[in-house]
Formats: C-alpha cells, sequence, structure tokens
C-alpha cells in the first residue's frame, strides 16, 4: 500500500495566509458521505449546515433548503 499523499488543501493555505475559512451545506446534517471527515481532513476553520445556518421559517426540501434562502445567509454568515 502506498503512503498517504503530502498536500496541502487549499483551506489550510488560507489559514496559514492569515484567513479564516468556512464550509457550507446546505443539508440538516454532515453524515452524508462522510461529509464532516472530508471538511476536517481539508482544513476548514467553520463548517455550517442545518441550523447552524438556517433559520426555522427558511423552506427546507428533500433534497435540503432552498438556493436563495441558503446563499442569502451564507453571504450574511460571510460579512
Amino acid at each position: 500500500m502506498p503512503p498517504p499523499a503530502n498536500y496541502m488543501c487549499l483551506p489550510e493555505r488560507f489559514r496559514r495566509a492569515g484567513f479564516e475559512t468556512s464550509f457550507y451545506y446546505s443539508f440538516t446534517g454532515p453524515g452524508f458521505y462522510s461529509l464532516l471527515d472530508t471538511v476536517n481532513a481539508a482544513g476548514f476553520d467553520h463548517f455550517l449546515y442545518g441550523d447552524k445556518l438556517m433559520k426555522k421559517e427558511d423552506p427546507f426540501f428533500q433534497w435540503g433548503y432552498g438556493d436563495c434562502h441558503f446563499y442569502k445567509r451564507a453571504l450574511a454568515h460571510m460579512k
């Protein structure tokens, strides 16, 4: 088996340059495709999804929150 890859993802590069990084997800939880592990391994500072980002009155569909409301909340968090 080859050794693990030795590389630095963009979130880590941004952190070393003095930036803070966030990963925004329009569904309710990180269980899909082990997303929490992936986000952590990539080096993001924050992982926002579901009630960590959205409001109760935001419409939720089977596949996640609607794009308009999701982007509104994500952009507001970035400011």
